[in-house]
């Protein structure tokens, strides 16, 4: 005689049929969330101070360019910088003559 083996049940145990989640379940699901958007933030954050950098990098420039563009139009004489204690602490005198000339403020 043939032995048929015992229909497989559908039912496991501790789960009901159409339960939907547990709450563990989706307490896991949250976390693995929260895990996945703190390392987004913390990815954002370097790009965001490195955009910062190549910001006054080219700010840097565009003033060394503005200096070098007075200066050739002006008999190769650099602004007078007199009461200036740092190359980027320009007087009023020094800085209006760089806007007087196409230079915009925000990038002094």
């Amino acid at each position: 005689m043939i032995e048929f083996a015992r229909p497989i049940s559908t039912r496991r145990t501790g789960i009901r049929a159409g339960a939907g989640f547990m709450l563990i379940e989706l307490l896991v699901v949250i976390a693995i969330i929260a895990i996945l958007a703190a390392l987004l933030l913390s990815a954002l954050a370097r790009a965001k101070v490195k955009a910062i950098q190549i910001k006054c990098a080219s700010n840097e420039k565009q003033l060394t360019l503005a200096i070098r563009m007075y200066a050739d139009d002006n008999r190769d004489l650099f602004p007078d910088c007199t009461g200036a204690f740092w190359p980027w602490d320009l007087p009023a005198k020094a800085a209006n003559a760089f806007v007087k000339n196409g230079g915009r403020r925000n990038i002094l």
